[in-house]
């Protein structure tokens, strides 16, 4: 291998063919990137295995482990890495292979500069939109463990976002059996204020919920520490990990049952918020914890809309825009039926293993929730069934009055959902469907 440039992303380039290596580094050569290169699957992960390394782009064909197999391989050990499949034979089955197992994008030979920079240009920003909400910023500043807040001890950090830190914690036992979120307030930031009212949000709504799919707030509370006021909210720990982590996962590790049990249980906590005259407003993947009997429990409340808050404006859009209905992004109406959309869009991912809705930048984003569909379903997995499909078009429906009123209409769809019954769906059952719902599927 040989480094080639010096700058701020790190690009790995995957082929067993020395010309295209070559031509790819030379088009690259003047770029803002790092690129490095290797002959072989296999040693693409030992060198990913050892560096750092942001992009990959990979030939499909090659001796040895083929660039999808790697493709699987890279994103189940570094979920993190944005991986571009090129091939010389490619055709549409393939490319809906690639996309399902993860591939940011999917390019066929022979290629010019001008795709290749768009190419790595779309994954730039894909890294750029998920480090929002993963890096360190002035509002943050690590507390030790071991440090005491409030009544309770901090054990080791679980995790950061660019708001807050969330540690073990323990009473005084040495059992760390919570944790802790803690929010470090900087009065000199602007955006404090807002911050600020957030975490209150969220132990007010997380006081008024008890429920078993629901993570538990233990205690809350506002203290001064090391010249900055600190905000801390107690609840319990759970052992387990994101929705993140499984989505893509095969179906022998995460089964189409397990999948709909996960559906069925936000469903059943979406219907405790709501009763609650709360509406979460953020429901995704990172924010669904799973243990390993797929138990599910939602955290985050800290952008839910309760009826008497007046937390956020509606001019400006409040949560991850992937998993935002399109009343929402256009016209900033908030109500119940905006999380089981989310919901639609959880279990579409889930299922399928690919985002409905795909794009490189962030107004071309909102731009296709307003106005394009997903792929059908069934058109992607042709035996996928054919009721839950219809389930998922309900959830997903761009008109809120063709979509499910309530989480219990979902509950009570779910729980009479058979994987048993046959898949199949007459094409005069569709055309009915499409003429009395409306266009869902594009």
């Amino acid at each position: 291998m040989s480094q080639k440039k010096q700058k701020s992303y790190n690009i790995l380039l995957v082929d067993d063919e020395q010309p295209i290596i070559n031509l790819f580094c030379a088009w690259l050569e003047c770029s803002e990137f790092i690129v490095d290169y290797a002959n072989s699957a296999e040693e693409a992960l030992g060198y990913l295995s050892a560096n750092p390394c942001d992009i990959v782009i990979s030939d499909v064909s090659m001796e040895g482990m083929n660039g999808i197999e790697l493709l699987q391989r890279i994103k189940k050990d570094h979920p993190d890495i944005e991986v571009i499949i090129v091939t010389g034979q490619g055709n549409v089955e393939m490319a809906v292979n690639a996309l399902k197992n993860g591939a940011c994008d999917f390019l066929q030979k022979p290629l010019d500069k001008a795709k290749l920079d768009m190419s790595i240009q779309r994954a730039v920003n894909n890294l750029s939109f998920n480090m929002q909400e993963t890096d360190v910023t002035e509002s943050v500043r690590l507390i030790k463990p071991g440090a005491k807040i409030g009544n309770y001890y901090l054990g080791k950090l679980i995790g950061f976002g660019a708001q807050a830190a969330v540690y073990f914690a323990h009473d005084g036992d040495n059992d760390y059996k919570y944790a802790m979120k803690v929010q470090q307030l900087f009065s000199s930031l602007p955006e404090m204020s807002i911050v600020m009212e957030r975490i209150r949000n969220e132990a007010a709504a997380l006081r008024k919920i008890h429920h078993h799919n629901i993570v538990r707030l233990y205690d809350s509370g506002y203290i001064a520490k090391d010249g900055t006021d600190v905000f801390y909210l107690l609840t319990e720990y759970v052992n387990g990990q994101s929705l993140d982590a499984l989505i893509g996962k095969p179906e022998s590790e995460f089964p189409m049952r397990s999948k709909i049990s996960i559906m069925y249980q936000v469903a059943m906590a979406l219907e405790e918020i709501h009763k609650h005259g709360l509406t979460h407003r953020d429901i995704k993947p990172s924010n669904i914890l799973v243990n390993d009997e797929f138990c599910v429990k939602i955290t985050d409340f800290g952008i839910c809309k309760m009826e008497d808050s007046t937390l956020t404006c509606t001019k400006s859009i409040v949560g991850t825009p992937l998993y935002l209905a399109p009343e929402y992004v256009a016209d900033g109406i908030v109500n119940q039926q905006l999380d089981i959309y989310s919901l639609g869009i959880v279990s579409y991912m889930m299922f399928l293993n690919i985002p409905p809705y795909q794009a490189a930048t962030y107004n071309d984003l909102i731009m296709k929730i307003i106005n394009e569909y997903p792929v059908r379903p069934r058109n992607i997995i042709p035996n996928f069934p054919s009721r839950l499909q219809d389930i998922l078009g309900r959830m997903l429906h761009k008109k809120p009055s063709k979509r499910y009123k309530s989480a219990r209409e979902l509950i009570s769809d779910l729980e009479n959902l058979s994987l048993d019954e046959a898949s199949s769906e007459s094409w005069l059952e569709g055309i009915r469907k499409r003429i009395s719902e409306g266009r869902v599927w594009k």
